[in-house]
């Protein structure tokens, strides 16, 4: 059969996807569907254009018409009345249940779990090792990619190499897939088939509660976006009350106890693995690291300054590129990073390797930004404080100061933007001060076998509570 799939767009491109998905899945047919985009910003790919040859074909039985956008339906109909057309199909629905009917002809879709890949690379550190503990638990796993992540090359060719099962699906499409019965995201705002469970684990949530750099409204959105979702991960206790309160949307919705896990931070684990329990304080901490999201904020004249600062008194500075904003924001870091080179000590850390060495790790005295998860991460891994660089108190509404639940201050140390005279001073300390290094350890150690959930277990506990799940609705009919 021919395919004419309009209007061309997203959704259009993930039907062609699935088109050739099943070509290739059913190679024993004589003759494979082909397809072609419709496109009427494009005077000879339009429907006024094509519409006698689509009629045509239609007629014949030797083509259908696809329409590849729900939002635009009203508009397309109106369009294939206006030129005569007298039949369409829903191609979003129809494509997805393609899907859902091959996949549950070839497999026992009470056994599959979805898993959305929205992380950076083909490294999703996110998801620490609870997929691979998921199928030695005897779940078969269907990951689901974006045809738009800008690692999408990267991500397809890892899981061609290691032989997994995957689609491309987003938005309208992902929305119609129901041969799964749970599904493990990410993303801000995506919504499932009804009877879908879902579970958001994300590589940190403490951006939920950082209203020092965050506009109510990105708060808000990302609020409803766990609202969308059946589960939420949660990584420690303190931000298990903050997000049971925003969830609880001032006590108008039921009580988000059921739906919040406290499975904690998988996300660290392998890295803290790799750092060790032991810390070694006979390396020599000359080197601050600098987190390139503060950038975001439009205030590289601030972050230029800091790292002046650090450079010309003597300590290596460490410019660390921030791989989801590689796609958006690459030549604005390599412009900044250009203004140092003249510095022996300065390094530019681009997103070759997105992940800091253990040697580079060790030599470090902290990590500075305000807003990014490696102010949560690096302390756990590190056993050192983060510094989180604020404006001015007098800039800054007291009530929100007062409760800063992105502050944690077993993790962190806020210097203001007046007291920026003492900003090398408390690098000298952390450097130096071996009883400052031990007293800063002891806090975060503190912080992460009594605020974190299951410390260095979070993959076995989220798999493991994943599994227990799939077992539970075992026991669930849906008929008599």
């Amino acid at each position: 059969m021919h395919y004419y799939i309009y209007p061309n767009g997203g959704n259009a491109k993930y039907i062609a996807w699935i088109i050739d998905f099943m070509n290739g899945v059913f190679k024993e047919r004589k003759d494979n569907d082909t397809y072609f985009f419709i496109d009427d910003n494009s005077p000879e790919q339009s429907l006024e254009r094509l519409s006698a040859a689509v009629k045509e074909e239609i007629f014949q039985s030797k083509a259908k018409l696809l329409l590849s956008s729900p939002k635009n339906y009203d508009k397309l109909l109106d369009n294939c009345l206006k030129y005569g057309i007298c039949e369409c199909y829903d191609g979003v629905k129809i494509s997805a249940n393609w899907l859902n009917s091959y996949y549950r002809e070839k497999f026992d879709c009470s056994n599959i779990i979805a898993v959305q890949l929205s992380g950076f690379s083909s490294f999703q550190k996110h998801l620490g090792s609870i997929c691979q503990r998921l199928q030695e638990g005897g779940l078969q796993i269907v990951y689901v990619v974006s045809l738009g992540h800008y690692w999408f090359s990267e991500i397809k060719n890892d899981l061609d190499k290691r032989g997994e099962k995957y689609l491309c699906a987003d938005a309208e499409i992902l929305e119609n897939l129901n041969f799964f019965p749970f599904i493990i995201e990410q993303t801000n705002i995506a919504r499932f088939y009804t009877g879908v469970y879902s579970l958001k684990i994300v590589t940190s949530m403490e951006q939920i509660s950082n209203r020092i750099c965050s506009t109510k409204e990105l708060l808000e959105v990302l609020n409803i976006s766990f609202l969308l979702s059946s589960y939420v991960n949660i990584h420690s206790k303190s931000i298990y009350k903050e997000i049971f309160k925003l969830q609880s949307f001032n006590g108008i919705l039921p009580s988000p106890e059921p739906r919040l896990i406290r499975g904690g931070y998988p996300s660290i684990e392998k890295e803290v693995d790799e750092f060790g329990d032991t810390i070694d304080y006979t390396i020599k901490r000359d080197t601050v690291i600098f987190i390139s999201t503060f950038l975001n904020f439009n205030q590289p004249q601030k972050l230029s300054r800091y790292i002046l600062k650090a450079l010309d008194f003597g300590f290596r500075v460490i410019f660390k590129s921030c791989p989801p904003l590689e796609q958006t924001h690459k030549s604005r870091e390599d412009d900044f990073a250009e203004a140092f080179k003249s510095y022996p000590n300065f390094i530019y850390w681009q997103n070759e390797t997105p992940r800091l060495s253990k040697e580079e790790l060790q030599r470090s005295i902290t990590a500075i930004e305000i807003y990014s998860s490696m102010m949560y991460s690096y302390p756990v891994i590190t056993k050192r404080p983060a510094i989180l660089l604020y404006p001015n108190r007098n800039d800054t509404n007291q009530e929100i100061l007062e409760n800063d639940c992105f502050y944690q201050e077993n993790l962190h140390i806020r210097i203001f933007e007046e007291d920026e005279s003492s900003f090398i001073e408390v690098f000298v300390k952390l450097s130096e001060d071996l009883s400052y290094q031990r007293e800063w350890e002891k806090k975060i150690l503190d912080y992460c076998q009594n605020d974190l959930f299951n410390f260095k277990n979070a993959s076995i506990y989220l798999s493991n509570w994943i599994l227990k799940w799939y077992k539970k609705r075992r026991l669930l009919k849906n008929s008599l």
